[in-house]
C-alpha cells in the first residue's frame, strides 16, 4: 500500500505510538473533550488531567499539519499550552 493516499478514522486511545501526516480532531467541544460525566467521580481533577494527557498525545501524532475542529464552545484544552 505504500504511496496510496487513505483517511484512517480512530478514536483517541486508537492513535497511540503511531505517526500521521495530517491529523483532524474533531468534536473537541466542552463537554466532550474532557467528558462531562466522568467515569471516576470521585477524582473528576484526575480524570480531566488524564483526559488531557490523552488529548495532547493524539495532537501530537500529526508530523506535517493539525487541525482541531469544534462547534458550539469549544474545549478548555483548546487553550492549554501546558
Amino acid at each position: 500500500m505504500a504511496g496510496k493516499k487513505r483517511v484512517r478514522v480512530a478514536t483517541m486511545h486508537g492513535v497511540k505510538g503511531l505517526e500521521f501526516h495530517h491529523m483532524v480532531l474533531t468534536s473537541v467541544n466542552s463537554g466532550v473533550v474532557p467528558l462531562r460525566h466522568r467515569r471516576n467521580a470521585t477524582d473528576a481533577v484526575a480524570d480531566a488531567s488524564m483526559e488531557r494527557r490523552n488529548a495532547r498525545c493524539c495532537a501530537t501524532r500529526a508530523k506535517k499539519s493539525l487541525a482541531c475542529l469544534n462547534f458550539g464552545r469549544p474545549s478548555r484544552f483548546l487553550g492549554d499550552t501546558a
